[in-house]
């Protein structure tokens, strides 16, 4: 009997699937039933999700047992991180309009989903097997504010130096929905609609799935 490959969800709402239905689970449904497809073998889901969630939140639950050993024996592991955090900080600068808010609020999301990074990296050289790692960059879901560019821009340019890490590669979302924010977000909210999902599925296929097969 074939044994599943184990695909781990790590992440905020964009990984619990917010905006999406029972019908159409989010992004990680649609992908692992890519993967089955290209992989010819059942696919198992580990969702480490929480709303709401910010990157150190996320680099907070790796430390946890359980989650570290399902990220070590995971093959597929797709990560979502950063978007709450420059949300948060953008909410409390108009209050206040203190730049260096938003300057320490991008910092501190590269840093920490760099870390997530280096912890999974790290973990997986403990069990030597293929796995592929895929990292989300985040959209701009204020489309309206010509400010929210500039540091989402600046958050995706830092992200990209993570992809020289093994097996590692950033899937980029932001150029994907760019201009596209009405036909693929929940009207009012920041969380993709079904739509938006299936295009953050399709972003993943294409970043293929070497090593795990050509």
């Amino acid at each position: 009997m074939t044994h599943p490959i184990l695909y781990a969800a790590l992440g905020d709402s964009l990984t619990v699937g917010i905006g999406s239905d029972l019908f159409f689970p989010g992004f990680i449904g649609y992908y692992q039933h890519a993967l089955q497809h290209h992989l010819k073998q059942p696919v198992a889901i580990q969702s480490i999700a929480r709303v709401g969630a910010t990157a150190m939140e996320i680099l907070e639950a790796t430390t946890f047992v359980a989650i570290c050993k399902s990220l070590q024996h995971a093959q597929v592991i797709t990560v979502t991180a950063g978007a709450n955090d420059l949300i948060d900080a953008g909410k409390r600068f108009l209050i206040d309009h203190d730049l260096k808010r938003l300057q320490n609020a991008l910092e501190a999301s590269v840093y920490h989903v760099g870390e997530i990074i280096r912890k999974i990296h790290k973990l997986h050289e403990q069990r030597p097997a293929p796995y592929i790692l895929r990292v989300f960059n985040i959209y701009n879901p204020f489309p309206e504010l010509p400010e929210a560019n500039m540091w989402i821009e600046r958050f995706n340019h830092e992200l990209l130096s993570y992809a020289s890490h093994p097996n590692t590669k950033i899937a980029d979302i932001d150029t994907a929905f760019a201009g596209k924010q009405k036909d693929l977000l929940v009207p009012g909210d920041v969380h993709p609609n079904v739509h938006g999902y299936k295009v953050m599925a399709d972003v993943l296929k294409q970043l293929g799935y070497a090593p795990l097969s050509t």
